[in-house]
């Protein structure tokens, strides 16, 4: 296969290899051996997505729902039906072979939930999306591919059946939380821009491949969810004919890793919302801009009122568009301006002191611990912190825990080992208003315990960045700074890069 696919990309593609999206059965039995890879698989995927369910979605729903109110796994089983694998898209470009394919899982399961002393269970699982695997670089070498990066272009879809909820006095709140924090965690780890790297080769070339593999975005968005008319009535009432009890109507909106949420626009069928305006960062013009719209219920479930969506392609283009509202009918009108990245020091030096919106893009690239403490400790995260001396202009955000200590089996025998040296492979972003005064600032922390600390200013890579057309950046293994004798030693890699919002 890996040869194969290195022969392939020495072939210049034309218009006629590359169909937009669909193969005929010809093209896609070719890839019939992946299905048959995914039945053998099958029942370690299982016990994977167990241990993901107990150990990381579980834990973040209790953090979450009401006091009181425990949900714990008693019962988990994926059944027999593997994921299907369709619609097979090559495409080579710079070095590199990216595979598209449709990835679908519609099956039942065999899962029960403890919520507080009642039992729900999971009847089925749907699951819908289009998967990217971007191999680059190519090597003149064994394994031929230096290294993998594996993504969603877009959030997939993913929906459970419940059953036994009618006992469940909180389920309202237990259920929805479920498929927030299932959506973002797939969010966090697959969808762009993030992404899942595997690194195959030990090759010079494939070296340090996390900050090799980086790619900037393309720009931000920032789009403007502005009216709507003819939208579905789920409040129709006693009071309807004269328009005092219609839909209460929110928007949800998202793209990439990012969601938001409008304000309610209350007894309307022709919504207008104001100064409801979101800024997206957009990594690919086919990702896609979506727009699900709820009627907003205080004592029940929010009714869903349509979707609308549209590429961030066609929206940079159009700039203002009506967008048809599919499931429930109306139109909902979107307006977007655009703003590509530029690493130009001289847009970057005149950004104003006082600007009021934000004028430039800092991602901080977390690459690996060393030297981490591992007794007594489950995990170790990040916490990064961008933004001036002024708490209240700062961003946090946190990467995925990742384990201190491994369990692997030597001589028939479990044995727990240590794991100072933790890869996170994480890109966190941040937009910011100003460069003034703005600082990066680093926290590792094993279970909740600060190990160290280490601090940038972003004001520094004007000088001492390395430039590119996009971006300025900088990339060092960063000491901690401790006061803990024992965390003497740990350093955390780490790359900032700072890019401009040009004008449109």
């Amino acid at each position: 296969l890996l040869v194969s696919l290195k022969l392939y990309a020495l072939t210049p593609a034309t218009p006629e290899d590359v169909p937009a999206r669909n193969f005929d059965s010809e093209v896609s039995t070719g890839f019939e051996w992946l299905s048959m890879l995914l039945k053998v698989l099958w029942p370690h995927i299982d016990g994977a997505a167990e241990k993901l369910l107990k150990e990381t979605i579980l834990p973040e729903v209790n953090a979450q729902i009401p006091m009181g109110v425990t949900v714990s796994c008693t019962k988990f089983g994926l059944e027999s039906t593997p994921l299907s694998l369709d619609n097979f898209v090559v495409t080579t470009a710079d070095n590199s072979v990216r595979l598209d394919l449709d990835v679908t899982f519609e099956g039942p399961v065999d899962i029960e939930l403890a919520v507080s002393m009642a039992t729900v269970g999971v009847s089925k699982i749907k699951f819908n999306g289009q998967l990217s695997i971007l191999m680059k670089p190519l090597i003149d070498r064994i394994p031929v591919i230096g290294a993998v990066q594996v993504y969603f272009l877009n959030l997939p879809l993913v929906d459970f059946e419940f059953s036994g909820v009618a006992g469940v006095l909180d389920w309202p709140v237990v259920g929805k939380t479920v498929r927030q924090v299932v959506n973002t965690q797939l969010q966090q780890l697959l969808v762009l821009p993030n992404r899942m790297p595997v690194q195959l080769s030990t090759d010079t070339a494939a070296r340090n491949m996390f900050w090799a593999l980086y790619e900037p975005p393309l720009g931000v968005m920032r789009v403007t969810i502005q009216e709507a008319k003819g939208i579905k009535n789920v409040d129709a009432g006693l009071f309807s004919f004269v328009n005092l009890d219609s839909s209460d109507a929110f928007c949800m909106v998202a793209l990439g890793d990012s969601t938001f949420t409008t304000t309610t626009c209350n007894n309307s069928l022709d919504p207008v919302w104001e100064d409801q305006t979101f800024e997206f960062v957009v990594c690919a013009q086919g990702q896609r801009l979506v727009v699900n719209m709820y009627d907003d219920d205080t004592s029940n479930t929010d009714d869903f009122l349509g979707r609308a969506q549209v590429t961030a392609g066609e929206l940079i283009e159009g700039k203002d568009m009506w967008l048809p509202i599919v499931g429930g009918g109306g139109e909902l009108h979107v307006l977007a301006t655009w703003h590509p990245l530029s690493g130009d020091k001289e847009l970057l030096s005149s950004i104003p002191e006082d600007s009021t919106d934000n004028t430039a893009l800092v991602t901080v690239l977390v690459d690996k611990a060393t030297g981490l403490p591992t007794e007594g400790f489950k995990a170790a995260v990040v916490k990064v912190t961008v933004g001036p001396d002024d708490e209240a202009l700062q961003a946090t955000k946190t990467t995925l825990s990742k384990p201190l200590n491994k369990t692997v089996v030597k001589a028939d025998q479990e044995v727990v080992e240590p794991v100072p040296d933790p890869d996170w492979e994480a890109g966190l972003q941040f937009l910011v208003r100003s460069l003034e005064g703005l600082t990066v600032k680093c926290e590792v922390l094993a279970d909740s315990e600060l190990v160290g600390t280490c601090t940038y200013a972003v004001a520094d890579l004007l000088d001492s960045g390395k430039a590119t057309e996009k971006t300025l950046s900088f990339s060092r293994s960063f000491p901690l700074e401790t006061e803990h004798m024992t965390y003497q030693g740990a350093a955390l890699s780490v790359r900032i890069v700072l890019a401009g919002l040009a004008p449109e």
